[in-house]
């Protein structure tokens, strides 16, 4: 992870994903990090330029640090227990992910279905487009779009497809069992 928010949010709420943190410049914003690494007593190293330079990482637009984390789990959708989801058809692109991760997140959806060939989408691009919402909710992947449809329509979810130039959806409750498309 080389963004600022999203290693703050996994800093203070996910700290068991962080791996190791470099940091390789001095700015307020490694100030900050080095602050809050301390008071959580998370191992750091600083490095020098050299190794930056090796690893190419001077090449990539960067914040002065590297944050090396577990991947987000994703796991099978076996069991339907919450209210609502978005299930996503056909991810585009890592960063679309992440950015219907954080607008899911934003409208209050907290479980998002993933076909499992799209499940390589889900990586830093994911986690830094998300800006760390990715951490507040579950990803599910299927195998088979239509059999978990069916899932859902037995245990009465009410499905509702979306598209771009669709209808307002912001008079829709969401209390109740809804399946997004």
């Amino acid at each position: 992870i080389i963004d600022y928010n999203t290693a703050i949010i996994l800093l203070k709420k996910f700290k068991k994903r962080i791996i190791n943190i470099k940091i390789f410049k001095k700015n307020e914003k490694t100030k900050n990090i080095i602050n809050i690494i301390k008071k959580k007593k998370i191992n750091f190293s600083i490095i020098n330029k050299k190794i930056i330079e090796r690893a190419r990482i001077d090449k990539i637009k960067n914040q002065g640090f590297l944050l090396l984390c577990k991947k987000k789990k994703i796991k099978t959708l076996k069991k339907i227990k919450k209210k609502i989801y978005v299930l996503l058809e056909k991810a585009s692109s890592s960063g679309n992910l992440g950015r219907t991760i954080r607008y899911s997140y934003l409208f209050g959806i907290k479980n998002i279905i993933l076909n499992e060939k799209d499940e390589k989408l889900v990586n830093y691009i994911t986690e830094k487009s998300s800006v760390g919402a990715i951490n507040f909710i579950k990803i599910f992947k299927i195998k088979n779009l239509k059999k978990t449809i069916e899932k859902f329509k037995k245990k009465q979810f009410k499905i509702i497809g979306l598209a771009q130039k669709g209808c307002n959806i912001e008079h829709y409750d969401f209390k109740r069992k809804k399946i997004l498309l």
